[in-house]
Order: C-alpha cells, then sequence, then structure tokens
C-alpha cells in the first residue's frame, strides 16, 4: 500500500486530509479514513476469495452469518443483518443453493418466509474459507499492535452505537 506519514500515522497517499484543527474537517477526514481503510480490505478480500475459492466477499459473508446460527435464519433477517436488500440476498442464496452451501426451506408457520441454513458441505467449506479468510486479515493488518486493535474496534464500536442513534435507517 502507497502510504505517507500524517501526524505520525501511517496513511495511503490517495486519502485526501483535512486540518485536524478544523472541527468539519475532523469529521471528513475520518470519514474518509474509515471508508478508504474499508475500500482497501475489502477489495483485497474480495480478490482473493476469487483466486482461491471461486467465491465472492457477499456470499462469504452470508455464509459467515450463517455459520453462527445453526438453526438457520429467515432471509429477511440474513438481509438484515448484512445490510443488502431482499433482492441481493436472493441472488446470493440462489448461488449458495446451486453449490449446495446451503438449504432454503419454507417456514412452516409462514410459506411466503424461507429459513436459509449452511448443509454440512456449506459448513465444512466455510470452516476451510475462513481459516484463509482469517489469516489474510491478520496479514492485511499485520504492523497494527493487539492493544491498538483492541482500542480502534472499542473506538469503531462507540462510534457505531453513536451512528445507529442518530442514522434515519436502523442497524
Amino acid at each position: 500500500m502507497d502510504c505517507d506519514s500524517y501526524h505520525g500515522e501511517v496513511v495511503p497517499k490517495n486519502l485526501v486530509l483535512a486540518d485536524s484543527n478544523d472541527s468539519e474537517g475532523t469529521e471528513t477526514a475520518l470519514w474518509n479514513s474509515l471508508s478508504t481503510c474499508h475500500s482497501l480490505i475489502a477489495a483485497e478480500l474480495r480478490l482473493r476469495l476469487r483466486q482461491h475459492y471461486s467465491m465472492t466477499l457477499p456470499r462469504y459473508e452470508a455464509m459467515a452469518e450463517l455459520s453462527r446460527h445453526e438453526e438457520g435464519l429467515p432471509m429477511g433477517e440474513l438481509s438484515r443483518r448484512l445490510m443488502v436488500s431482499n433482492g441481493n440476498i436472493t441472488g446470493i442464496t440462489d448461488r449458495l443453493v446451486a453449490d449446495g452451501l446451503v438449504s432454503r426451506h419454507p417456514d412452516p408457520s409462514d410459506r411466503r418466509t424461507h429459513f436459509i441454513k449452511l448443509t454440512r458441505k456449506g459448513r465444512e467449506s466455510f470452516d476451510r474459507i475462513s481459516q484463509s479468510y482469517n489469516s489474510w486479515l491478520g496479514e492485511l493488518l499485520d504492523g497494527i499492535s493487539a492493544k491498538q486493535s483492541r482500542n480502534l474496534e472499542n473506538l469503531l464500536q462507540q462510534l457505531q452505537h453513536v451512528v445507529n442513534r442518530r442514522a434515519s435507517i436502523g442497524p
């Protein structure tokens, strides 16, 4: 990554930084930093998932969410948790079903609702891919100490809480 130093911090060169004494500029610089970091990491993860597993990042994220729910999730809930449209989650699910990685079953109490659940093949595939994924994240974030990582996570959780309270659309 092509980086510069700004007030002792390493930042991507393509990031436009505002003067930290300008309150409006500080929020803009924070948003630019968050957005740039997300974009850089997501782009690298997309590339590696595609190259190594012929997997898209949205499909991996759907499998990751389903891996935390042994009983599966309703499609609408999966859509909400991944913050994608119902149409988007339908397309992602269709491809995962076609690959035998998830199953889709109507809810017996409401036939309009479908539950999505990892299959055995899906769980095995997810476990294998997630090892690589976690390793790649470790590699990409190497240089950030464990203490810095915990501090950043705490700050981002606080920011998420603040934004969720003020945002027009819910979490």
